[in-house]
């Protein structure tokens, strides 16, 4: 085996190592902020209302059910973002390799490392690089998002019966007398065995088509966008006054990262939060023994005659501030970790 063969299969191992870790990382990061708001998400998106304020949700829940309310189902919750964010992290580098490998950088390479970043040479002729890069911009941050549907395909399979379980501990149709606290899950092991007496393994797959839809959308535009964003930057500072500023350049500060992740958040919610609410939809009215949807379609429906399209957007206020605070820290650590681990 030649020098450069084995060269290159420590590269793979070392860069698989690195994602792996990224991944792990990110995910812990997401586990230990998003507890409290995928809670109150579940609960307003399975109610049969479209108004709220969230000061008076909060309070309301709090006195009639216990502070520790907030805190039910939190092991399950803790498992299924865990594997959720590794999955993402993981199959969408995975994917973003992939395409960018197979279908730009190996005939037109401005990249390293599949990651857009700058050398000194890229600092003569200023002006023509940034023309130069800029109409490669929106073909770069498409390819990278194509990444995103590997991911969205792979978690949608992974952690779908977690979202099931989470989803019917969490919902409003699993209150049977809430001024007694009295539910029909109380643990995840209970909803476990109950779901499976009554549906078998398909009853941990209820909504796998618009989950499926849900992930991959999401994975485009949550990914897509932050790479353009973040490309577009360190494109608009190839300027010859920052020809010594090329290593900070290359890694945006954390106040950048944590914007542009955030603002990536915020438009991947905005954009699939209808689909995600037909989702949370269909998994709750399982709980019951009479459900109220027939099908996706009819969810749909019936949510749309009943509250027009802002009943598709109820608790949108609890998803821009999730969207924000943890979208933004969680592609801050990832990025943060690749910059670690791959570039030296």
């Amino acid at each position: 085996m030649s020098d450069p063969i084995k060269l290159s299969i420590h590269h793979k191992k070392k860069r698989n190592m690195g994602q792996i870790i990224c991944s792990t990382l990110t995910s812990v990061t997401k586990v230990l902020i998003v507890q409290p708001f995928d809670f109150l998400r579940y609960r307003i998106q399975t109610s049969f209302k479209t108004q709220y304020h969230l000061t008076s949700v909060i309070k309301r829940m709090s006195t009639m059910e216990g502070l520790n309310i907030f805190l039910k189902a939190s092991t399950v919750t803790a498992t299924g973002i865990f594997i959720s964010s590794f999955s993402v992290f993981f199959f969408y580098q995975k994917g973003k390799d992939f395409f960018l490998n197979r279908f730009y950088y190996k005939n037109d390479p401005i990249c390293h490392e599949n990651r857009f970043k700058l050398n000194d040479c890229d600092f003569n002729n200023c002006e023509e690089k940034r023309k130069l890069y800029k109409s490669k911009l929106w073909k770069i941050a498409s390819l990278s998002s194509l990444g995103g549907i590997v991911a969205g395909i792979f978690t949608t399979i992974i952690t779908l019966p977690t979202d099931n379980v989470r989803i019917r501990i969490q919902s409003m149709q699993n209150i049977k007398k809430v001024e007694l606290h009295s539910y029909y899950y109380d643990r995840p092991r209970d909803t476990i065995i109950d779901t499976y007496k009554r549906s078998g393994i398909k009853g941990f797959y209820v909504a796998t088509g618009v989950s499926m839809a849900r992930e991959c959308i999401a994975g485009i535009v949550y990914f897509g966008s932050f790479e353009y964003l973040k490309d577009r930057k360190k494109i608009n500072q190839i300027k010859i006054e920052n020809k010594d500023k090329i290593e900070t350049i290359n890694h945006l500060p954390i106040y950048y990262t944590f914007l542009y992740g955030s603002m990536a958040g915020a438009l991947n919610w905005t954009i699939t939060l209808p689909i995600d609410h037909v989702k949370t939809k269909l998994i709750s009215d399982h709980i019951l023994s009479t459900q109220k949807f027939k099908s996706t379609y009819d969810c749909i429906r019936k949510t749309y005659m009943e509250f027009g399209l802002r009943g598709f957007y109820s608790g949108y206020s609890v998803i821009l501030s999730r969207a924000i605070i943890v979208n933004g820290a969680v592609i801050t650590v990832f990025e943060k970790c690749k910059k670690h681990h791959f570039d030296h």
